[in-house]
């Protein structure tokens, strides 16, 4: 599916992990996981890849080296990195997709840049809220930054969830 950019909203908490890695193979869920919302400009790592598509800060300057580091020697591996070089990598991985964008004014999909991608896994995941609105509830902030940045009017995104209550 593809999608607005600007009409993704997203918690100003952190979404329940048991709603987005536990479904217990259920699509539709119920409950108030849509409630409580925000522009994700408001949310660090979807305002840090703003400012950094608009050339107004370097990864190293938003303190995502810093944010990575931390969560690599927390965790021993995260998002693929294990160690500083894998971090190198993931934010020069991230300036290519910026130039990409800029370029072509199109955000690829996941299936696009990976031939064997299902579902866009590692890409902008969301849920649809019981009154319609598009929450950001996955991966992908990255990619939401770059797309408000760079004014994208549509992105590609995996649907994980809807909310029970949907088009009742």
């Amino acid at each position: 599916y593809w999608v607005d950019p600007r009409r993704i909203l997203m918690h100003r908490s952190k979404v329940d992990e048991n709603l987005t890695y536990k479904l217990d193979d259920k699509f539709l869920q119920d409950g108030d996981w849509d409630m409580n919302l925000m522009s994700p400009l408001k949310h660090p790592i979807v305002m840090n890849a703003f400012n950094v598509s608009k050339g107004q800060m370097t990864w190293a300057d938003t303190g995502e080296f810093d944010r990575m580091r931390n969560l690599v020697s927390s965790h021993g591996h995260f998002d693929g990195c294990s160690c500083e070089a894998d971090i190198e990598k993931r934010y020069e991985h991230l300036d290519r997709i910026i130039m990409d964008v800029k370029k072509k004014k199109m955000m690829k999909s996941r299936k696009d840049l990976v031939p064997l991608n299902f579902r866009e896994l590692g890409g902008l995941e969301v849920a649809i809220a019981r009154n319609g609105d598009i929450i950001k509830v996955g991966d992908g902030q990255h990619r939401l930054g770059i797309s408000l940045a760079l004014d994208l009017t549509s992105v590609p995104v995996s649907i994980i969830l809807v909310h029970k209550n949907y088009g009742k």
